[in-house]
């Protein structure tokens, strides 16, 4: 799987659907992967995980965030 790198602090203030269930405030140097599953439009920028399988849970994160490492 593809590890991604997260080039910028992302917090719920800018992404609210991280807080709750979500995993909170992401740090810049944060590793992700990208999710494989269905999101059923729930998604319309980057569809995130932090398991290195691409399962769940997943969540979204601004394309503008993330580079391939």
């Amino acid at each position: 799987m593809t590890p991604y790198r997260v080039t910028r602090d992302v917090t719920v203030a800018e992404c609210p659907w991280l807080a709750g269930n979500g995993p909170g405030n992401i740090d810049e140097g944060t590793t992700v992967y990208k999710f494989l599953k269905p999101t059923y439009g729930a998604v319309r920028d980057f569809a995130a995980t932090l398991d290195p399988e691409g399962d769940y849970p997943f969540f979204e994160l601004p394309y503008d965030a993330v580079e391939k490492i």
